[in-house]
């Protein structure tokens, strides 16, 4: 049952972080920040307390998994350490440039991890995962699902 709660209460919460800073005047400011801080200083933004919020936020959602994760798994100070290197992964795949990105490289990352645990075994999925995490930086180092940047180069 706390695997099912897990399912339906995180597409909630990732539809409330995704509304609360596109759909908001506060979530628009962090994204400001995000892409131009010096801009954002001289638009008036208070740039140092909105980096306060952003890892209020990030705390918060840290802290929002590290209970979803204490109620499955044994907790013991390195839990965490397999779910981050698959969210590198995860990242690295579905590029940072915007929200959607890495959420669908998260369910395509976990497909295929299901897909490689039944036909290769759980010995060989974590190599699988680097290797296309090598593949995905080779091929297109900005994420699969990234936006290509216009750049001068």
């Amino acid at each position: 049952m706390h695997q099912i709660a897990i399912i339906v209460i995180t597409p909630l919460i990732l539809a409330a972080l995704w509304s609360f800073l596109n759909r908001t005047r506060l979530g628009l400011a962090l994204r400001a920040v995000a892409q131009n801080e010096d801009a954002s200083q001289l638009v008036g933004l208070n740039v140092t307390a909105l980096y306060g919020l952003a890892f209020a936020i990030a705390a918060s959602l840290a802290g929002l998994a590290g209970i979803f994760m204490g109620g499955y798994r044994f907790m013991n100070p390195s839990m965490g350490a397999d779910p981050l290197l698959k969210a590198l992964i995860v990242v690295v795949f579905g590029g940072i440039s915007s929200i959607s990105g890495p959420i669908f490289a998260a369910y395509l990352i976990g497909f295929f991890e299901a897909a490689s645990n039944y036909y290769f075994g759980l010995y060989w999925t974590p190599a699988l995962l680097f290797l296309v995490l090598i593949a995905t930086l080779m091929v297109r180092p900005e994420g699969i699902f990234a936006s290509r940047s216009r750049g001068l180069a």
